[in-house]
């Protein structure tokens, strides 16, 4: 006997009211917007038979959502468990249609098995303020801020961390990076997290009451950033070339590389555009790229940022402090003579004005001998209004000779020194009157010859006379030169000086010069 349509629908009717009466009820909550899951049990031997949910009282195909033999179906997805045998449902982006009575249904010979039912509740999720949004450097402190209502005081505060706050792991918040500062006068508690790590990234909830009762916590989203380093400092020297790397994290390895200059990174001026002096290019080490700045002027001296992205996301960029040294080193070549006195002079920064000045003597300023230490003929005077400082060395000695390190600075960073190369010869007045000797004695003997002539009148050229005494006489034949030109002509011409001396050779005194004419 066949059964009708009407009497089919009224046994199923019968069935589900059996079984209404012996599957337990599950209550289920979510928030609108958000997922939820639906845990469906089901008895031992059911493991590999099929399973679904449904809607309402299961009567048409429609009312069945999904079935375990369909991994996804628009907002559901499935999932089962067979050792522990749970079949799980996901719905997604929930709606305040989504609320009421559900089934979950194993499919078997006969009649279907409907082992619970579920009553889904749809909220609207209500936080205590919206969601803050806080970011942090790696290495870096962070504070976290976390108010609460008045009246709870006195409850216990927490802090912890995961997706949802009805999963999330509690924070130990005493002997670790984690402390908490409760601030009863302003109804709120601080977290304070020392060195963040990249791990600490991701969903905070905080509060006044476990429970997750209304108005008792605050949800924190905490974006951890990579920073590539500290602001450096680095010191370059007018008129030099140098070069600094700037560093990037790996994920912006294909970024556009820039480098700019002023004091705020969001308004400065792109120096790779503006000045050919700058360039730039990767560097051999991975995650940095190596700038180039050619002929240091005064003017470079400043602030600059250099990064991998101009939208100056926190860990695309370095900020770097760029200072100018005043530089004298240039080799200052100096002379000065045995047994004189000699100065010299050392300038340095105006702000090196309070540094210790020093002078020392060696080949090379990193191995040298302090001289005003170990020299009681060096003496150190200092000159403020020129920005330098004078050395006076007494009685000059040839070991003196040789090259000097003066500066501003002991440490000899670059400058804070001059470098001096000193040559010490011997005094020229002596040489003078070596060489003027011979020539003052020829002038000498021409006017003794002459005042003979004169007053004698025996000066014939080219004759013999004979004196009182009956004595010959060749008679010279002078010639009237300069005196004062011929003398010093001989000074500072040297080959006069050695045809003079092969005259003079064989004569060494006046009695001889006499001798040669009586």
């Amino acid at each position: 006997m066949l059964w009708s349509s009407e009497n089919q629908q009224i046994c199923l009717c019968i069935v589900l009211c059996c079984v209404t009466s012996a599957a337990a009820v599950i209550h289920i909550s979510g928030y609108e917007g958000k997922t939820v899951n639906i845990d469906c049990p089901y008895d031992a031997g059911f493991e590999s038979h099929e399973k679904y949910l449904c809607r309402s009282d299961c009567q048409q195909d429609a009312d069945i959502l999904i079935k375990s033999t369909v991994a996804a179906k628009g907002r559901y997805s499935t999932g089962d468990n067979t050792q522990k045998r749970i079949f799980t449902v996901t719905i997604s982006h929930l709606s305040f249609k989504d609320a009421g009575k559900y089934w979950c249904g194993v499919t078997k010979f006969g009649f279907d098995t409907y082992p619970s039912e579920i009553s889904l509740k749809v909220e609207k999720e209500w936080c205590c303020v919206k969601t803050n949004m806080m970011s942090g450097i790696v290495g870096s402190p962070v504070t976290l801020s976390c108010p609460y209502p008045p009246q709870h005081r006195d409850n216990r505060k927490f802090l912890c961390k995961g997706d949802h706050r009805d999963n999330c792991t509690d924070l130990e918040t005493g002997g670790s990076r984690f402390t908490l500062q409760d601030d009863v006068s302003s109804s709120s508690f601080l977290v304070m997290v020392t060195k963040l790590e990249e791990s600490d990234a991701g969903t905070y909830w905080c509060g006044s009451d476990s429970k997750w009762i209304p108005e008792n916590y605050t949800k924190i989203e905490l974006l951890v950033e990579w920073c590539c380093v500290k602001t450096n400092n680095i010191r370059g020297n007018l008129g030099h070339a140098l070069n600094f790397s700037c560093p990037h994290s790996p994920q912006h390895q294909d970024n556009r590389r820039f480098l700019c200059k002023g004091d705020q990174r969001r308004n400065c001026t792109d120096v790779l555009l503006t000045q050919s002096r700058f360039t730039l290019q990767d560097d051999e080490s991975p995650g940095s790229f190596l700038v180039t700045m050619t002929k240091l002027e005064d003017s470079d001296a400043g602030t600059y940022w250099c990064g991998s992205d101009s939208k100056w996301s926190a860990g695309n960029y370095t900020k770097i402090e760029l200072s100018l040294e005043w530089c004298c080193v240039k080799t200052e070549k100096m002379s000065g003579t045995v047994g004189h006195s000699f100065v010299l002079s050392c300038p340095y920064p105006p702000q090196h004005r309070s540094n210790e000045k020093f002078l020392c003597k060696g080949e090379h300023r990193d191995n040298c001998t302090d001289v005003l230490l170990s020299q009681s003929r060096f003496t150190l005077h200092e000159d403020e209004s020129f920005s330098s400082f004078l050395v006076k060395i007494t009685k000059l000695e040839e070991g003196d000779a040789g090259t000097y390190w003066c500066g501003s600075d002991s440490k000899r960073g670059a400058g804070n020194y001059t470098k001096i190369e000193l040559s010490v010869g011997n005094s020229t007045l002596k040489m003078v009157v070596y060489i003027a000797l011979p020539g003052l004695v020829v002038l000498l003997l021409a006017l003794v010859i002459a005042y003979k002539c004169k007053w004698k009148e025996t000066c014939v050229t080219g004759t013999e006379i004979k004196n009182d005494k009956g004595r010959k006489l060749e008679a010279l034949e002078m010639i009237s030169v300069k005196p004062e030109e011929s003398v010093y002509k001989n000074i500072h011409d040297e080959a006069s000086l050695d045809s003079q001396d092969n005259v003079y050779e064989n004569i060494t005194t006046i009695k001889d010069v006499y001798s040669v004419y009586m």
